[in-house]
This record gives C-alpha cells, structure tokens and sequence, in this order.
C-alpha cells in the first residue's frame, strides 16, 4: 500500500466501534442518567423514564401503549427498532430524494437501550413514526399521541404566542415549527391554543395546521434546511465516537461546527451504516450556535476494511445504499451536514469513489446540508482521489494537514509543508472552499521510527520531565527537544497560531482540527480570538512553558 498511517487514535476507536455491532445498549443507571416523569392530560404514568445527553428515553411500555407502532418493527431480542423505508410512507427533502431513499436504502435502525435491565426507546428519534408528539422541560415530557386526535394541531413556523390579546397585558410564548398544540377555541384569526405543557396563549390561525385525518400522515416527514452562510472564518471540530455517546464541548466561541464520527460503513454489512446518532446532542450543539456536520467514515483501519470498502465502491446497488442510509440519518436526526471521510483505499476505486462523493452531493443539496469531503495533502501515490472532481463536487474541502512524519522522525504540521499543501490544493480548490487541517496532538518519537500520538498537554510534560528547553525552529514555526533518544517537534498555542496566518494569507475558509479528545479550552480560545475577536494571530507569541 502507498498509504500513510494516519489518524491512529481514530483506528482504535474504529475497530472499538465496528466489534460493538449488533450487541445490545445495556447500562446501570449511573449519575449520567437523570430519572425523569411522562406527563399524559394532566396524568403522570406509571413508567419512569431518563434523560441522557440531552435525550429523553421513555419506556418501551410506554411507546406500546400510547404511541403508533404499526409503520416499524421491535425488535426486543436485538434491543433494536427496524425501518423498513421502502415500505413506508416518508418524504424527505423532495420527490426525487424521497424516491432515492426509499428504493435504496433497504433496513434502517435505531437502538433501543436498556437500563437496569429495562428497555427504553430515544423520544426524540421515534417521534413522528410513532405519532408521538411531546415537549420536554427537562424534568417532565408532556406527550400528546396524535392517532385519531382531533383537537390537535401542528406549529407550521416559528412564532410568538401571547398569553393575552390585551396588549402589554402577559407575555409571548415562543412557539417551534412542528410543535404541537392543543387546539381549545379556534378563530377565523386567532386561535387559542395550549402546549403540552400546559401554558394557554393566542396565536394566529394561519400559523397552525390541524391534524385530523391520521390515515393521510407521512411516517416521517423532513423538509429542506436552508444552508447558513457563514460571515466569518469558521472552526470545525472533529468528536469521535464509537458505540457511546459522548458530551458535546463546553460552550466556547473557538468552535462554529461539530463532526461527530457516528456513521461508519459495516465491514461486510452488505452496504449498510451504523447508527449511533444522538438527537439529544445535536439539540445541545445546536443551543450553544454551532452546526453539526456528520462524519461518516468507511471504518478505515479496521480489518478488512479497505478491501470492503472497494466491494461497495464498485458495486451500484450496494453504494447507493450506504449513501441513501447516511442522507436518512442525516435527515433522522436532524443534522446540518456531511463530512465523508473514506481513507486507506485502493488506488482502484477513484472513478466510483469519485462516483461516490457527487451522488451523495447531489442528494445534500437537496436536503439544504452543506457538504464536505475529508482529503490528504496532493501527492502522487494519492491516486483514489479525484481532487478536481471531488472540488467540483462540494461546498468545502477538510484539508487533512497533519501526521506530515509517520515513517520517520518529523514534525506532525509543520507551517512550510502546511503551506505547500494549500498551494497544491489551490490548482484543483478555489481557497472559499478550503479548511485547514489543525492537529490537538503531536508526537513523540523514540528513534528515527517509532512514534506515538499524545496530547498537546502530555508533551509539554514529557518535555519538563526531560529537563531541557526546547528551541523554536523559524522555518518550521514549531519548538524541538530531544532527550537521549526521544525528540519531539511540538504543536502549541504559538505553533497553530502561526498556521493560521495562512487561512488569512490565502482566504480560505477556515479550519477543522482532529479531535475534541484532546482540545483544551486554552486552544479553542485561541480561535475565538482570531477568528471571532479577529486578533492577528501573529501577535499570538506565548512562552512555551
């Protein structure tokens, strides 16, 4: 294989993920689960439920006595819910997008998880199917099942309500498109309506659709995003989960997207994706201002992997598949974009990955994702890539800059190869489209060819331990040390401050960094200040230690 090791942390969570499949989500109840009560007409019922990671999970009991099971299938012995698209009545996006799903995404899924040794399903995700409207404070879910309900009716766009036609008398109550509301006294302009939750208020009748023929609803139903246009120099962040859910980052301003690494192409899974998707942490990314862009990957690293990964490529019906699964979990879940990220491929599979990448484009687009594609540096044994073609086909490049040293001894971005890298990029890529690679990490090298990934903040200490000063390289714009036979060209606050002059030197459109394991608040300020306090990052000049 021509191909360099790249990204090892992510190969190890990989193999973690993909040795997962299959295996059914049981847990304790540990302090991450927060135990909250389902609220009917004014009526709590008996089952508990929890909140984890921003998403409420109710009992399976519960969703078999109040909601719609008739359109999926329960699958209790896999603890799994089964969607069998082509059979049901969906419609996302558009006419065409809709027909592409249906006839090609085969069986779809979503855990069911279980605690305590109970079964409990994610509220957020079998809503509509089940024909389960609900709203969610946070300690209660106020549901409101809408078979054969006939004072019910949908939000059709985000509006204010007013608690009193009086003016200046009570307060507005925001409304979402979607939500659900009882209707109590209808209008021909005015309606009074009260949410699930309880608060009664005034809206206009024209922002209401009622639901009374439940035979005409779709199954589930997802309607075009508009795609942002974003006015600075944005930072992506690449979260990488395997068979767990993880919490979003803290608030910051260093941070405009996150990509979480939840679908991963099976290893011999005849074409399909793995779901590990969660609505509650897209919601909680989505209240802190940032977008989503899921990460989907072909498992590289795992084993098998790359020559699987050729057997989809090469095969029509099995590609359309995976790329009609991940635009459904797109849709599903309510993400904001797509990252494709297919690495350790053969050189053999450039025209169908090529074939690949512009179907799934063309399918983003018209569900409003702004759509992205993961590739290397311009090299000669990069054949798999198509780099005109993918440019042509995308809104950005994630341009992966790092791991530059994995053979022998060198640094892993060093800011004169990160600099040549845009430039041979910019012969295929207009700059608006390019992303500059960011490593959180460095490596530590013993001998000319061994080495290993490690924070930015376990190097610094490795370093104090040596008990040397490290010395700043002007060429490379990183610090080196040595001790004995370990060496180390170190990325820091200064180093990634210096690489980022390019984003501003060529225009690009900004940056994307591997990974959230190892971000420290330290350098997501750091983007904060450049991009959003627009402060030149070559005054950014702090002491190494």
């Amino acid at each position: 294989m021509k191909h360099k090791v790249k990204r090892t942390l992510r190969i190890l969570f990989a193999a973690f993920a993909l040795s997962l499949l299959g295996l059914a989500f049981s847990y304790a109840a540990s302090s991450e689960y927060t135990p909250i009560s389902v609220s009917l007409n004014g009526t709590t019922v008996s089952d508990d439920a929890w909140e984890f990671k921003g998403t409420p999970y109710i009992a399976l009991s519960t969703l078999k006595e109040y909601g719609d099971c008739s359109s999926f299938k329960l699958d209790e012995s896999a603890s799994k819910i089964w969607f069998e698209l082509k059979d049901m009545n969906i419609h996302i996006a558009d006419d065409e997008t809709t027909a592409f799903i249906k006839e090609n995404a085969g069986t779809c899924y979503m855990f069911i998880k279980q605690i305590d040794g109970k079964k409990y399903v994610a509220l957020n995700a079998i809503t509509q199917f089940a024909k389960l409207g609900y709203e969610f404070d946070g300690k209660t879910v106020y549901l409101a099942p809408y078979k054969n309900a006939k004072d019910l009716a949908t939000v059709s766009a985000d509006c204010n309500a007013a608690e009193s036609l009086i003016s200046g008398d009570g307060k507005n109550i925001s409304l979402k498109k979607g939500q659900i509301v009882r209707i109590v006294n209808k209008g021909s302009f005015s309606t009074t309506v009260k949410t699930l939750a309880g608060d009664t208020a005034y809206v206009a009748s024209s922002r209401l659709s009622a639901i009374e023929d439940t035979s005409a609803l779709l199954d589930f139903q997802y309607s075009a995003k508009t795609k942002p246009v974003y006015s600075d120099k944005v930072n992506l962040v690449w979260h990488n989960m395997a068979g767990t859910t993880l919490e979003p980052p803290d608030k910051t301003g260093g941070i405009d997207i996150v990509a979480p690494t939840w679908c991963r192409l099976i290893v011999n899974g005849k074409g399909d994706v793995t779901n590990y998707c969660n609505g509650g942490y897209v919601d909680s990314c989505h209240d802190r201002g940032w977008d989503v862009w899921l990460c989907i990957t072909n498992s590289m690293g795992t084993s098998g992997a790359t020559n699987y990964t050729s057997t989809v490529l090469e095969n029509k019906s099995l590609r359309n598949k995976a790329i009609a699964q991940y635009l459904f979990y797109s849709a599903l879940y309510n993400i904001d974009g797509i990252n494709v990220d297919y690495e350790s491929m053969k050189d053999s599979v450039r025209d169908n990955y090529t074939a690949f990448v512009t179907t799934l484009g063309s399918y983003a687009r018209r569900m409003g994702l702004t759509y992205s594609v993961c590739l290397p540096p311009v090299a000669s044994w990069y054949v798999e890539y198509d780099y005109q073609a993918i440019a042509d086909a995308v809104d950005y490049i994630t341009l992966m800059t790092y791991d530059q040293s994995t053979g022998s001894a060198g640094p892993c971005a060093a800011y004169d190869w990160v600099e040549s890298s845009i430039n041979n990029l910019l012969e295929y890529c207009p700059a608006s489209k390019i992303m500059m690679g960011i490593p959180f990490y460095t490596r530590m090298w013993s001998g000319s060819k061994s080495s290993k990934s490690v924070s930015i903040s376990s190097a610094k200490a490795a370093v104090s331990s040596w008990g040397v000063t490290p010395s700043w390289n002007s060429t490379l714009r990183l610090y080196y040390a040595e001790s004995g036979a370990n060496k180390v060209w170190l990325e820091d606050i200064r180093s990634i401050a210096n690489k980022l002059t390019l984003v501003y030197k060529y225009n690009l459109a900004g940056s994307c960094c591997w990974s959230q394991a190892t971000a420290t608040d330290e350098l997501y300020d750091l983007f904060n200040q450049v991009y959003k306090q627009h402060v030149d990052p070559d005054t950014i000049t702090p002491a190494f230690f």
